[in-house]
C-alpha cells in the first residue's frame, strides 16, 4: 500500500509541475497587468511597485521564484487587497467552506441514502417513482437557481433565515448555504444508492437470504447495504460538495 501511494505521488509531481507552468504561461500571455486599471502613475512609482512584486525581473527568474514559492506553500501577495497574502485569504475562508461542505455532504448522505434505500425496497411502487422523479428534478435544476429560490422563500418571504452574512456558530446562517449546496448532491446520492441497491438485490447471496424468509428492510440493512455503498464512495471521491 505504501509503495502504491509513493508511486502515485511521484506520478502526480510532473502533472502538478505542468499545471503550474501552464498557469504561469497563461497569466503572462494575458494582455495587461495587475496595475493597469489604476490611475496613471509616475515612472518612478510604477518602477517601485514592479520591483516590490518582482515584476521587473526576467521571465525565467519570475518562473523560478514562482516555483520556489509554490514548493514552500507561499501563494504570494494579493494584488487586490493591500498588505494581504493569498494564504491569508484562503485561511480566512477555508474553515467556513469546510463547515458548509461538511454539513452539505452529511445531509446528502443521510437524506439521499435513506431515500435511495427506501425506493429500492419497493421498486416500481409510488415509494420508488415519486422520490426518483423529485431526484431527477433536483439533478436537472442547477445550484445557481436553487440558491436564489431558497433565499426568496425562506429569507425574503417567510423571514425564517438570513439572506446573507456569516456569523460563526450560528446555525441559522449555516442552514441556507449548506442546503443549497446539498440538494443536488442529495438527488445524485438517492439515484446512485437506488440503482446500486437494486443491482445488489439481484445477486445470488441476496436471493439465498430472501429464500430463507428475511424481509426486504432487514435484507437491505444487513446484507445489501455495504456493497451498495461502493459506487457512492467512488462518486464522492470525484464530486465533493463545493470543491
Amino acid at each position: 500500500m505504501l509503495r502504491f501511494l509513493l508511486r502515485r505521488l511521484l506520478t502526480a509531481i510532473p502533472t502538478m509541475l505542468m499545471i503550474a507552468t501552464l498557469a504561469f504561461a497563461l497569466l503572462h500571455l494575458t494582455p495587461g497587468g495587475p496595475f493597469d486599471s489604476d490611475r496613471l502613475m509616475q515612472p518612478q512609482i510604477q518602477h517601485a511597485i514592479e520591483a516590490r512584486y518582482h515584476l521587473d525581473e526576467p521571465i525565467w527568474r519570475q518562473y523560478l521564484r514562482y516555483l520556489r514559492d509554490l514548493a514552500h506553500g507561499d501563494l504570494g501577495p494579493s494584488f487586490q487587497y493591500r498588505n494581504t497574502s493569498v494564504n491569508d485569504i484562503i485561511a480566512q475562508g477555508l474553515p467556513i467552506d469546510l463547515m458548509i461542505g461538511g454539513c452539505a455532504i452529511a445531509f446528502a448522505l443521510t437524506v439521499g441514502g435513506g431515500i435511495g434505500l427506501a425506493a429500492a425496497s419497493r421498486p416500481g411502487t409510488l415509494r420508488d417513482r415519486l422520490p426518483m422523479m423529485l431526484a431527477m428534478i433536483g439533478i436537472s435544476v442547477p445550484g445557481f437557481v436553487i440558491a436564489p429560490v431558497l433565499i426568496l422563500v425562506f429569507a425574503m418571504r417567510l423571514h425564517w433565515l438570513p439572506a446573507g452574512d456569516w456569523v460563526t456558530g450560528s446555525w441559522r446562517h449555516l442552514l441556507l448555504p449548506a442546503l443549497a449546496l446539498a440538494l443536488p448532491y442529495t438527488a445524485f446520492v438517492a439515484r446512485i444508492v437506488r440503482a446500486s441497491a437494486l443491482e445488489v438485490m439481484g445477486t445470488a447471496f441476496i436471493r439465498t437470504a430472501r429464500a430463507k424468509g428475511m424481509g426486504p428492510v432487514a435484507l437491505l440493512l444487513r446484507h445489501a447495504l455495504r456493497p451498495t455503498l461502493m459506487p457512492l464512495v467512488s462518486y464522492l471521491g470525484r464530486h465533493w460538495p463545493g470543491y
